[in-house]
Protein backbone atom coordinates (compact mmCIF):
# COMPACT_ATOMS: atom_id res chain seq x y z
CA UNK A 1 0.00 0.00 0.00
CA UNK A 2 1.14 3.52 -0.61
CA UNK A 3 2.67 4.93 2.55
CA UNK A 4 1.11 8.41 2.27
CA UNK A 5 -2.17 7.82 0.52
CA UNK A 6 -4.93 9.88 2.15
CA UNK A 7 -8.60 10.27 1.28
CA UNK A 8 -10.84 13.23 2.02
CA UNK A 9 -14.14 12.55 3.79
CA UNK A 10 -15.90 13.37 0.51
CA UNK A 11 -13.81 10.76 -1.33
CA UNK A 12 -14.65 8.17 1.32
CA UNK A 13 -18.31 9.05 0.89
CA UNK A 14 -18.07 8.52 -2.88
CA UNK A 15 -16.07 5.27 -2.68
CA UNK A 16 -18.31 3.76 -0.01
CA UNK A 17 -21.55 5.02 -1.58
CA UNK A 18 -22.74 6.72 1.60
CA UNK A 19 -23.58 10.32 2.58
CA UNK A 20 -20.77 12.54 3.89
CA UNK A 21 -22.64 12.99 7.19
CA UNK A 22 -22.29 9.23 7.82
CA UNK A 23 -18.52 9.48 7.26
CA UNK A 24 -18.47 12.42 9.71
CA UNK A 25 -20.34 10.19 12.18
CA UNK A 26 -17.65 7.51 11.75
CA UNK A 27 -15.04 10.14 12.65
CA UNK A 28 -16.98 11.74 15.52
CA UNK A 29 -18.54 8.67 17.11
CA UNK A 30 -17.03 5.42 15.81
CA UNK A 31 -13.28 5.99 15.97
CA UNK A 32 -12.27 6.59 12.35
CA UNK A 33 -8.97 8.46 12.76
CA UNK A 34 -8.34 11.59 10.70
CA UNK A 35 -5.24 13.67 10.13
CA UNK A 36 -4.57 17.15 8.80
CA UNK A 37 -2.42 16.76 5.73
CA UNK A 38 -0.51 19.83 4.51
CA UNK A 39 -2.85 22.13 6.44
CA UNK A 40 -5.82 20.96 4.36
CA UNK A 41 -9.15 19.53 5.45
CA UNK A 42 -9.33 16.37 7.54
CA UNK A 43 -8.19 13.28 5.67
CA UNK A 44 -8.03 9.57 6.45
CA UNK A 45 -5.08 7.35 5.61
CA UNK A 46 -6.09 4.50 3.29
CA UNK A 47 -4.78 1.85 5.72
CA UNK A 48 -6.84 3.39 8.55
CA UNK A 49 -10.00 3.35 6.41
CA UNK A 50 -9.49 -0.31 5.46
CA UNK A 51 -8.82 -1.29 9.08
CA UNK A 52 -11.93 0.65 10.19
CA UNK A 53 -14.13 -1.10 7.62
CA UNK A 54 -12.75 -4.50 8.65
CA UNK A 55 -13.23 -3.78 12.39
CA UNK A 56 -16.86 -2.80 11.77
CA UNK A 57 -17.69 -5.69 9.40
CA UNK A 58 -18.30 -3.41 6.42
CA UNK A 59 -17.48 -4.21 2.82
CA UNK A 60 -14.25 -2.78 1.48
CA UNK A 61 -14.93 -1.12 -1.90
CA UNK A 62 -12.82 -2.80 -4.58
CA UNK A 63 -11.74 0.64 -5.83
CA UNK A 64 -9.73 1.36 -2.65
CA UNK A 65 -8.05 -2.04 -2.30
CA UNK A 66 -4.44 -1.83 -3.45
CA UNK A 67 -3.95 -3.82 -6.66
CA UNK A 68 -1.82 -6.62 -5.21
CA UNK A 69 -3.43 -6.76 -1.77
CA UNK A 70 -4.85 -10.08 -0.67
CA UNK A 71 -7.63 -10.46 1.87
CA UNK A 72 -7.15 -13.30 4.34
CA UNK A 73 -9.74 -14.51 6.83
CA UNK A 74 -8.53 -16.60 9.78
CA UNK A 75 -11.17 -18.84 11.41
CA UNK A 76 -10.66 -20.05 14.98
CA UNK A 77 -12.73 -21.82 17.60
CA UNK A 78 -14.82 -19.51 19.76
CA UNK A 79 -12.84 -20.60 22.84
CA UNK A 80 -9.61 -19.34 21.28
CA UNK A 81 -11.09 -15.97 20.38
CA UNK A 82 -12.67 -15.57 23.82
CA UNK A 83 -9.29 -16.11 25.50
CA UNK A 84 -7.95 -12.55 25.87
CA UNK A 85 -4.29 -13.60 25.99
CA UNK A 86 -4.58 -15.74 22.85
CA UNK A 87 -6.49 -12.99 21.03
CA UNK A 88 -3.80 -10.40 21.89
CA UNK A 89 -1.17 -12.77 20.55
CA UNK A 90 -3.11 -13.18 17.29
CA UNK A 91 -3.55 -9.42 16.94
CA UNK A 92 0.22 -8.88 17.25
CA UNK A 93 0.86 -11.67 14.77
CA UNK A 94 -1.65 -10.16 12.31
CA UNK A 95 0.02 -6.74 12.62
CA UNK A 96 3.38 -8.32 11.76
CA UNK A 97 1.80 -10.03 8.75
CA UNK A 98 0.25 -6.77 7.52
CA UNK A 99 3.60 -4.96 7.86
CA UNK A 100 5.59 -7.64 6.04
CA UNK A 101 3.17 -8.18 3.16
CA UNK A 102 0.38 -6.50 1.29
CA UNK A 103 -2.40 -8.21 3.27
CA UNK A 104 -5.77 -7.21 4.63
CA UNK A 105 -6.56 -9.51 7.55
CA UNK A 106 -9.70 -10.30 9.51
CA UNK A 107 -10.75 -13.15 11.76
CA UNK A 108 -13.90 -14.95 12.83
CA UNK A 109 -14.96 -17.86 14.96
CA UNK A 110 -16.68 -20.93 13.62
CA UNK A 111 -20.46 -20.74 13.69
CA UNK A 112 -23.14 -18.41 12.45
CA UNK A 113 -20.90 -15.33 12.11
CA UNK A 114 -18.47 -16.87 9.67
CA UNK A 115 -20.87 -16.88 6.69
CA UNK A 116 -21.69 -13.20 7.24
CA UNK A 117 -17.97 -12.47 7.49
CA UNK A 118 -17.36 -14.34 4.22
CA UNK A 119 -20.08 -12.36 2.44
CA UNK A 120 -18.95 -8.97 3.72
CA UNK A 121 -15.16 -9.39 3.80
CA UNK A 122 -14.92 -11.45 0.57
CA UNK A 123 -11.55 -13.04 1.35
CA UNK A 124 -9.14 -14.42 -1.23
CA UNK A 125 -7.94 -17.02 1.27
CA UNK A 126 -9.51 -18.59 4.36
CA UNK A 127 -7.12 -20.14 6.88
CA UNK A 128 -8.89 -22.47 9.32
CA UNK A 129 -7.56 -23.52 12.67
CA UNK A 130 -8.43 -27.21 12.71
CA UNK A 131 -9.34 -27.83 16.32
CA UNK A 132 -12.46 -29.78 15.49
CA UNK A 133 -12.43 -31.46 12.11
CA UNK A 134 -16.25 -31.55 12.18
CA UNK A 135 -16.47 -27.74 12.28
CA UNK A 136 -13.66 -27.45 9.75
CA UNK A 137 -15.27 -29.99 7.43
CA UNK A 138 -18.64 -28.21 7.53
CA UNK A 139 -17.03 -24.88 6.69
CA UNK A 140 -14.94 -26.42 3.90
CA UNK A 141 -18.08 -28.01 2.42
CA UNK A 142 -19.86 -24.65 2.55
CA UNK A 143 -17.00 -22.95 0.73
CA UNK A 144 -16.38 -25.68 -1.84
CA UNK A 145 -20.06 -26.32 -2.65
CA UNK A 146 -21.24 -22.74 -2.98
CA UNK A 147 -20.94 -20.70 -6.17
CA UNK A 148 -20.54 -17.47 -4.20
CA UNK A 149 -17.45 -18.81 -2.40
CA UNK A 150 -15.91 -21.14 -5.00
CA UNK A 151 -13.03 -18.80 -5.89
CA UNK A 152 -11.81 -18.63 -2.28
CA UNK A 153 -8.61 -20.54 -1.54
CA UNK A 154 -8.54 -22.68 1.61
CA UNK A 155 -5.79 -23.66 4.02
CA UNK A 156 -5.90 -25.36 7.41
CA UNK A 157 -3.58 -24.94 10.39
CA UNK A 158 -2.89 -28.22 12.14
CA UNK A 159 -0.28 -29.92 14.32
CA UNK A 160 2.77 -30.81 12.20
CA UNK A 161 2.49 -34.49 13.14
CA UNK A 162 -1.04 -34.67 11.69
CA UNK A 163 -0.23 -33.21 8.27
CA UNK A 164 -0.98 -35.79 5.58
CA UNK A 165 -2.64 -36.02 2.18
CA UNK A 166 -5.66 -37.94 3.53
CA UNK A 167 -6.58 -35.08 5.89
CA UNK A 168 -5.93 -32.53 3.14
CA UNK A 169 -8.30 -34.46 0.85
CA UNK A 170 -10.90 -34.96 3.58
CA UNK A 171 -10.98 -31.21 4.31
CA UNK A 172 -10.77 -30.29 0.61
CA UNK A 173 -8.18 -27.60 1.34
CA UNK A 174 -5.48 -26.21 -0.92
CA UNK A 175 -2.83 -26.58 1.78
CA UNK A 176 -2.18 -27.79 5.32
CA UNK A 177 -0.02 -25.44 7.40
CA UNK A 178 1.90 -26.41 10.55
CA UNK A 179 0.60 -24.84 13.76
CA UNK A 180 4.08 -23.65 14.74
CA UNK A 181 4.68 -21.11 12.02
CA UNK A 182 6.52 -17.81 11.81
CA UNK A 183 5.59 -14.82 9.64
CA UNK A 184 8.15 -15.56 6.93
CA UNK A 185 7.22 -19.22 6.45
CA UNK A 186 3.50 -18.40 6.58
CA UNK A 187 4.00 -15.81 3.82
CA UNK A 188 5.90 -18.38 1.74
CA UNK A 189 3.02 -20.84 2.19
CA UNK A 190 0.42 -18.19 1.27
CA UNK A 191 2.36 -17.27 -1.87
CA UNK A 192 2.62 -20.95 -2.83
CA UNK A 193 -1.16 -21.34 -2.47
CA UNK A 194 -1.79 -18.43 -4.83
CA UNK A 195 0.99 -19.46 -7.25
CA UNK A 196 -0.69 -22.86 -7.73
CA UNK A 197 -3.60 -20.94 -9.24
Amino acid sequence: MKKNYYLSLEQISAYCGIPVNRVNNWVDNRGLKVAKVDGSARKVHLDELIDFLVRHNMSIPDSIIPIKARKILFVFSEEMIMDEIVLKFYMKFFEKLKKKANLIIDYSSYGSMVKMKLLVFKPDLVILDVGSTDESSRLCCLLKNSEEFESIKLAAIIESSKINDDLKDMLCVDALLPRKVDVRSLMESINEIFDKG
